[in-house]
């Protein structure tokens, strides 16, 4: 059967791990690759409450260009970014990042330790109370359980998304790393097959 998916050129960021003051970094190659159009409006939301691994590399891939990476591949796709109290050091997004019209950044989430009484409301503060399934058929999760950090940490806020997105009829696709880097996960499709 003929695909008749418009197609869309994008280049692929293919991690390739090297060696970077004693630990793994990853280097980026570009390869072309055709995306689905669906994946382009599906929003991202990141929890974490520390990147070190962007600080601990000179000359591996800093916040800035990473953030202009993913915009160039996902151009329009919205991103909501929730850090997590008493991290160390804190999340700071790069300028570009803050500076972006289709992102939010909340900080000082707290850390509820699986009691529902302190959950925060993620869709609320992310804005995706208003997204239907026909627009938008899933959001993307990443939550860093890197040790500074686990999904213990939020346990009642992350039960609450999913929950709250359930309701919505919308698909939480999760993405996962273990670098503390809350931008590279979601260079990837985030469409449910």
């Amino acid at each position: 059967m003929k695909n008749i998916l418009p197609k869309v050129l994008f280049f692929i960021i293919i991690p390739i791990f090297i060696n970077c003051n004693s630990a793994l970094y990853p280097f980026y190659m570009e390869e072309e690759f055709s995306m689905d159009p669906r994946d382009a409006l599906i929003p991202c939301v990141a929890v974490i409450d520390e990147d070190s691994s962007f600080s601990d590399c000179d000359g591996c891939s800093d916040q800035a260009t990473m953030w202009n990476n993913f915009r160039d591949r996902y151009p329009n796709r919205p991103f909501c970014l929730l850090v997590v109290k008493d991290g160390i050091p804190p999340v700071i997004p790069p300028t570009n990042f803050q500076n972006d019209t289709n992102t939010v950044w909340h900080s000082n989430i707290p850390r509820d330790n699986g009691n529902e009484t302190l959950a925060v409301n993620w869709r609320n503060l992310c804005g995706l109370g208003s997204y239907t399934p026909e627009v938008v058929p899933s959001v993307g999760l990443f939550v860093d359980d890197s040790g500074s950090m686990t999904k213990f940490d939020v346990s009642a806020s992350y039960n609450k998304f999913l929950n709250d997105m359930a309701a919505q009829g919308i698909h939480v696709e999760e993405v996962v790393n273990n670098q503390e880097n809350w931008i590279l996960p979601f260079m990837t499709t985030l469409v449910r097959e």
